[in-house]
C-alpha cells in the first residue's frame, strides 16, 4: 500500500537550492536523519495521464512559463507507519499567499475527498517549518497554489470558497473526468451542504485556477511507488 503524507505537510517545503526565479521555490524534504528525500518530476507517460499532461502544457503556455505548473512524485514507500518527515517552505523576494489543497483516497473502496488545509500570507523571504508523520493512503495528490496579492487582507474567490467549505465542515467527494479528446482535466465535485442537500457540479482544472488571483505558480506533489 502506498505511504503518503497529507497536504498539511506541504506547508513546509525547504528551499535550500537556488530559485527558478525570485518567487519560485525548489523543494527539499528531509527525514529524521536529515537525509534529503528524492522528489522527481511526474513523468506523465501513460495513456490515462493524457488529460493532466495536456492541461499542464496548456496552462504553462498560457502563463508563458514552462515551470508555472509543476508536477512531482515523492516515494515514501520505505517509511514505517508513523515515521516523521520534515517539510519547510521559504519563498523568494515577493510576498505571496499560498493555499494548500489535497485530494485523498484512503483505500481503493473509499471516495476521493477534497481537503482544504489552509491559506497563509508570507512576507518576502518568509518561511514555515513542521514535522508530520507518514500515513498509508491509496492515493494522495497535493496542490500548493501561490498568488501575489496587494495585501494580507486581499482574499481571492478561490480561497473564499474553500474557507466557506471548511467553516461549514463540508468535505466534497471528487472524481477525475475529461472531455471527448482528453485535452482537459475536470473535477467532478459532489458535496452534501448544511441543509443535507446533495450538490453536484463539474469544473475544469483551468477554471478552478481561474478562481485565484494573480497566480505565480502551482505545484502538485503525488506520493506514490516509484519503480
Amino acid at each position: 500500500m502506498t505511504k503518503i503524507i497529507t497536504l498539511a505537510c506541504f506547508l513546509f517545503l525547504q528551499l535550500n537550492l537556488p530559485l527558478f526565479a525570485t518567487s519560485y521555490p525548489k523543494i527539499i524534504i528531509k527525514d529524521n536523519n536529515n537525509q534529503v528525500l528524492n522528489l522527481v518530476q511526474e513523468p506523465l507517460d501513460t495513456f490515462v495521464e493524457t488529460p493532466i499532461k495536456k492541461t499542464k502544457a496548456r496552462i504553462n503556455n498560457k502563463y508563458n512559463d514552462k515551470n508555472f505548473f509543476s508536477l512531482y512524485m515523492l516515494n515514501l514507500n520505505h517509511f514505517a507507519d508513523g515515521e516523521e518527515v520534515t517539510f519547510n517552505l521559504r519563498i523568494g523576494d515577493q510576498p505571496l499567499r499560498i493555499s494548500f489543497i489535497s485530494i485523498d483516497q484512503k483505500s481503493e473502496d473509499d471516495d476521493r475527498i477534497l481537503v482544504f488545509y489552509d491559506s497563509v500570507y508570507l512576507e518576502k523571504n518568509g518561511k514555515i517549518s513542521v514535522k508530520r508523520p507518514v500515513y498509508h493512503y491509496h492515493e494522495n495528490l497535493n496542490f500548493l497554489i501561490a498568488e501575489q496579492l496587494k495585501s494580507k487582507e486581499e482574499i481571492s474567490k478561490g480561497v473564499q470558497r474553500l474557507r466557506i467549505l471548511r467553516k461549514k465542515q463540508l468535505v466534497p467527494n471528487v472524481d477525475f473526468g475529461t472531455n471527448w479528446n482528453m485535452s482537459e482535466l475536470n473535477l467532478e465535485v459532489d458535496v452534501v451542504d448544511e441543509n443535507k442537500k446533495n450538490i453536484k457540479h463539474e469544473i475544469s482544472f483551468d477554471d478552478l485556477l481561474g478562481l485565484f488571483s494573480n497566480l505565480k505558480w502551482v505545484i502538485a506533489i503525488r506520493t506514490s511507488q516509484i519503480d
